[in-house]
């Protein structure tokens, strides 16, 4: 570019010359104040073609400064994941063995999900090999100490076996009372499914019943003596003998025994004030 500015201004310089030396001879030249003119659009286009080249320059300067940022933030990623990938070979790693059946994990968490509180393991069905140990040492202390009623320490003094020597670890030790004090459900019948009342409380009770009036209606007409039958028939008129339930009579049957339902329901509500909804598990 100094070059290009150089060679503009140069010939600016020449035909200001020409154009000087032709007025001072008194002979003005035409093309001389035209070679003038050219040499100032030229030196014009030069000044416009240097401000072109700064900012390419500027620009190529934050480039290349942005290029050094992100070697620099490209070199701290390859260092981070050079140290995982360490840290991940370095870890122990599982070693399955060789007659391993493998489990896909959308069985395995649709297993999970589907696990209720009541397949809990229950804490007093343990094999109670402990608690019998503790009763047969029990059993042969007490026929040890029963041949000697009172016993001489070192000092000579009478001390009485019936009585606890120290206050060790045996003092110490919880007692089943004290654990029945802290865990209540240690002692309570455990099974794998709901209870009968607690089923009956639900809405599949419910619908069961409402499916099942027809069915008992049904049988209980059909077990009825031989003797009430002529009864019926002398009371019930001799057009109406034949005449089966409709659709309507079943849809009436299944809305008493709804509204039944609901005052049971509400007396129920009433008479345990919201008891039944007690979970002793969701603490």
């Amino acid at each position: 570019m100094n070059a290009v500015l150089l060679k503009s201004l140069d010939a600016i310089e020449a035909s200001l010359a020409g154009l000087l030396e032709s007025i001072a001879v008194d002979d003005p030249s035409a093309g001389a104040a035209a070679a003038l003119v050219a040499a100032d659009d030229a030196f014009s286009a030069s000044l416009t073609q240097l401000v072109t080249h700064q900012t390419n320059h500027q620009r190529l300067l934050h480039l290349r400064a942005l290029s050094a940022a992100l070697d620099s933030e490209l070199s701290a990623l390859l260092t981070t994941l050079s140290a995982a990938r360490a840290e991940l070979l370095s870890a122990p790693t599982s070693i399955f063995p060789e007659h391993a059946r493998p489990v896909e994990y959308g069985a395995l968490l649709s297993y999970a999900n589907k696990i209720s509180k009541f397949t809990r393991p229950p804490t007093h069905l343990k094999p109670a090999t402990t608690t019998a140990t503790t009763a047969t040492a029990a059993t042969a202390s007490g026929d040890s100490t029963s041949t000697s009623v009172v016993k001489a320490d070192s000092n000579g003094a009478n001390v009485d076996p019936a009585k606890p020597e120290g206050t060790g670890n045996a003092a110490t030790r919880p007692t089943a009372e004290d654990i029945a004090l802290l865990d209540p459900s240690a002692n309570m019948p455990f099974a794998p499914w709901p209870s009968e009342e607690i089923m009956k409380r639900g809405i599949l009770a419910n619908l069961g019943y409402l499916d099942a009036v027809p069915d008992a209606a049904a049988a209980e007409t059909s077990t009825q003596p031989d003797s009430a039958q002529p009864q019926a028939a002398s009371a019930a008129p001799t057009g109406n003998a034949d005449r089966q339930p409709t659709a309507a009579d079943r849809e009436r049957q299944r809305e008493e025994i709804a509204r039944r339902e609901a005052e049971r329901k509400a007396k129920e509500q009433e008479v345990f004030q919201g008891l039944d909804l007690y979970d002793p598990d969701s603490d």
